[in-house]
């Protein structure tokens, strides 16, 4: 089984990590996690883009 969680964000900069990694640590079946971004004030995208580097099983999609 397998699990695919997608969450829009905008303006997360203080959240995004830590809801990120809560998700992904305490999962215990095969899942990914899709946030879907907007260019906000707050840069989410840069944070998002670090995460996504750190942890395999996150990815961010640009909403058009």
């Amino acid at each position: 089984m397998s699990l695919s969680i997608i969450l829009p964000i905008h303006n997360e900069k203080e959240s995004l990590p830590i809801m990120i990694r809560l998700l992904s640590s305490t999962l215990k079946i095969k899942h990914e996690i899709i946030t879907i971004y907007e260019d906000d004030k707050e840069n989410s995208k840069k944070i998002g883009f670090e995460l996504a580097d750190e942890i395999k099983e996150f990815r961010m999609i640009k909403n058009k």
